[in-house]
């Protein structure tokens, strides 16, 4: 199972792949939300994300940009 822990600061989370916008410590991937992301159609199994959804200034296109990187159900 492919995860992401998208905006995740300073919560680590192990088996995640962990992206922020800032080089923190245990970030694996660093990368603006606000622009297109850094993956594949279809990468993750799952997606989480904690404070970051409220301050996004275009939330219906991180959500189409979160979209297309979740992978399908069958």
């Amino acid at each position: 199972m492919k995860q992401l822990n998208l905006g995740c600061g300073k919560d680590i989370r192990k088996g995640y792949i962990n992206l922020d916008m800032y080089p923190l410590e245990g970030v694996d991937v660093v990368a603006d939300i606000e622009k297109k992301l850094p993956f594949e159609n279809d990468t993750f199994d799952e997606i989480f994300t904690a404070h970051v959804l409220e301050h996004m200034a275009d939330l219906n296109a991180l959500l189409s940009e979160l979209h297309r990187i979740t992978k399908k159900t069958k």
